[in-house]
């Protein structure tokens, strides 16, 4: 986990520059031009995607990492982070709809390992950004210290599409909606997972490992929030995917090297 706190698994990140986020913000009010609770979830996932588009084309997470790279060099132990760390070529963007939604887009308790079985997952780190209407009634659930179950303990349930209602290769899927989830049936107490108060000039930093998920939207509003992953290149190797289906980057990597991102 890097010098990430080991107890806890999570670190809270005070953003410097709220530029990055003022951009995602911009580029909402441009797709969804204040119309941001759409009950028809093709046109309401069309227009995600629209957004993730341009989010990416700005190379978001790229500015919010240089803006904060003291954090990220003490964070991963490097000295050069354009050279030492690598980026996840995709920077996620979620909107959660309120629930009363016939379907919704928030995912349930996971870690990353569920859906991938690369050796380099177990060292990932997720940043979650929220952007905008987070609060404690929509935003992530957490439960701290999680990452340090073992895998064994856990009894996963999977689903297929039609049951998801996410088919591979989808606008979901490129969304990173998983198709074939996998639902957490025993091995974990539920009443121990706790809503993220954070607010839109922070950050989230946590373990891959860490159980997350199951953020419901409780409010009457949309929620927006950005999610991403990190590592330090040399923990990455040759144990990529040789296509990510989601990837943004001429590569079509899952990681690629901050300098190159």
């Amino acid at each position: 986990m890097y010098n990430l706190n080991k107890k806890t698994g999570c670190d809270i990140l005070k953003l410097r520059d709220p530029r990055p986020i003022n951009t995602v913000k911009s580029i909402i009010k441009k797709v969804f031009k204040g119309k941001e609770n759409i009950s028809d979830t093709k046109l309401f996932r069309k227009k995600l995607l629209k957004c993730q588009d341009l989010i990416n084309k700005a190379h978001v997470h790229r500015e919010i990492i240089f803006s904060n790279k003291d954090y990220f060099k003490n964070l991963l132990g490097v000295n050069k982070l354009e050279k030492d760390m690598s980026v996840q070529t995709v920077i996620y963007f979620r909107g959660v709809r309120p629930k009363k939604a016939k379907k919704s887009e928030y995912l349930d308790f996971h870690r990353e390992n569920f859906y991938n079985d690369s050796s380099y997952i177990e060292k990932q780190i997720n940043i979650h950004i929220p952007v905008k209407n987070y609060n404690l009634k929509n935003s992530l659930k957490y439960i701290k210290a999680s990452h340090l179950i073992p895998d064994k303990k856990l009894t996963l349930m999977k689903l297929n599409s039609r049951q998801s209602g996410i088919k591979r290769f989808s606008t979901g899927h490129k969304l990173g909606i998983t198709y074939h989830p996998k639902k957490i049936t025993s091995g974990i107490n539920f009443n121990k997972a706790k809503r993220l108060n954070i607010s839109t000039n922070k950050a989230f930093v946590f373990s891959a490992r860490l159980l997350h998920g199951g953020g419901v939207n409780l409010s009457n509003k949309t929620r927006f929030s950005l999610d991403f992953g990190i590592l330090k290149t040399k923990d990455i190797k040759n144990d990529q995917k040789k296509a990510h289906f989601a990837s943004y980057h001429k590569s079509k990597k899952h990681y690629i090297d901050l300098k190159n991102l």
